[in-house]
């Protein structure tokens, strides 16, 4: 599951972090306004009239999209989801894969080895790579 690359669609990370390195806006305005019947459906995300609509003053994308973010999940949305950006496929793999591991290691210490958290395990090459897969079976 962690060494899909975007755009390969075995996991639901590539939706989100759609380029290797750079950040990717996951809002599509377009698409909404399609969805929401034009211009008359604004007024579901931009619920103040009195202010500009803009991302930061529209609502927040779990207010409607409450399943976007799975219970347990390590992935957490910004405190700040107005900017709709969610980071690359590299940041976003290093930001929560050593987190990940080490909890899962610490959960089974007798069947996933204490290197699972060090940085080479996901950045074998070769046989290490090979001997890794043998280790978790």
């Amino acid at each position: 599951h962690h060494l899909n690359m975007p755009k390969d669609r075995e996991t639901s990370c590539w939706e989100c972090h759609r380029d290797m390195f750079l950040p990717t806006d996951i809002f599509n305005h377009e698409s909404h306004v399609a969805q929401m019947n034009g211009n008359s459906g604004c007024a579901k995300c931009h619920k103040d009239p009195s202010l500009p609509k803009t991302r930061e003053t529209s609502a927040r994308c779990e207010e409607c999209h409450e399943d976007m973010l799975v219970k347990g999940s390590l992935v957490r949305a910004p405190k700040n989801s107005a900017d709709y950006v969610a980071v690359g496929y590299m940041s976003a793999m290093h930001e929560l894969c050593i987190d990940c591991h080490k909890k899962k290691q610490s959960e089974q210490p007798k069947r996933l080895p204490v290197e699972i958290t060090r940085c080479a395990w996901c950045h074998a090459e070769g046989e290490a790579r090979d001997l890794r897969k043998e280790q978790t079976k």
